[in-house]
């Protein structure tokens, strides 16, 4: 079922309603899954800007009491780097566990950057949750966070040469917001 839904979402011709659509219905399977193999924790709910919002509403339904926390994060078209401009975060015990939100795991820099702000923060416990990952950003994530959780429904191939996941769906947020 993730399979098919992916591969509707890699369709590049589809409409935007259908792209949302498929998106929301893949989101809910991942919390669900989740959601299962971590019942009775204490969870907080992190989603990266814009794109994790789009996952943000199925794990607020399945981790109801769970505290939200929101990082904005813009990368830099020209160089790929990371800037943060934004944070809101909860307090962070160091028993909970920090679910962070983000369907496209590129070059991982997002990722990393969000990863150091919550150990800053008092994160313990954490698990990157995307819907498609590359390999460079698995990789970076391995090296710099070693005892960071990733799920990931696919493993594409790599990077482009604007550092866009092959074959990937394109800028997940982009395509999901209408501002192609």
């Amino acid at each position: 079922m993730k399979e098919a839904l992916l591969n509707r979402l890699r369709d590049r011709e589809i409409s935007i309603e259908v792209f949302r659509e498929t998106s929301l219905s893949l989101s809910k399977l991942i919390a669900s899954e989740i959601f299962l193999s971590m019942k009775g924790e204490a969870v907080v709910l992190t989603a990266i800007l814009r794109a994790g919002l789009v996952m943000l509403p199925d794990f607020q339904k399945k981790f109801i009491d769970a505290p939200i926390g929101l990082i904005g994060i813009r990368r830099d078209e020209k160089t790929a780097k990371p800037h943060l401009y934004y944070d809101k975060l909860p307090h962070i015990s160091p028993s909970a566990h920090v679910l962070i939100l983000d369907p496209m795991l590129a070059t991982g820099g997002s990722a990393n950057l969000a990863l150091n702000l919550l150990k800053s923060r008092g994160a313990g416990r954490c698990t990157l949750i995307s819907m498609i990952s590359a390999p460079e950003g698995v990789a970076l994530i391995r090296k710099n966070h070693p005892h960071v959780s990733l799920y990931t429904v696919a493993l594409d191939q790599g990077l482009d040469v604007r550092k866009f996941i092959v074959p990937g769906l394109g800028d997940f947020g982009d395509r999901y917001f209408g501002t192609i």
